[in-house]
């Protein structure tokens, strides 16, 4: 399994049970040892989700210990429709739609 591979997989596993009605879509991009994870929410975060993902994260590097950093962004969108996405998807919401616009090409979805 490559990195990119090992990150969805750690991202959707630290994520059980973190999952809230709020959370649209989140992705992973996987970049030489490091990992960003972005969750486009439809409200503004608050401290608890915050402190929430951050352990998730935390969770991720402990079963990836490889990756030398795990970053973590919270993109508000509460505007209806697809959502433009930058990394792959390892979680949407029913009814959430997505794409990718300068990002496709990196990830070969032309």
């Amino acid at each position: 399994m490559n990195f990119l591979d090992l990150a969805k997989l750690a991202v959707q596993t630290a994520l059980l049970g973190e999952i809230t009605p709020e959370m649209r879509v989140i992705t992973v991009e996987a970049q030489d040892d490091r990992i960003t994870i972005r969750v486009y929410h439809d409200q503004e975060a608050s401290d608890d989700l915050e402190e929430d993902l951050d352990a998730a994260g935390t969770e991720v590097h402990a079963l990836l210990p490889q990756a030398t950093s795990v970053t973590i962004h919270i993109e508000h969108n509460a505007v209806p429709g697809p959502i433009q996405v930058v990394g792959w998807p390892v979680y949407a919401r029913k009814g959430t739609g997505s794409f990718w616009a300068e990002d496709a090409r990196a990830y070969g979805r032309e």
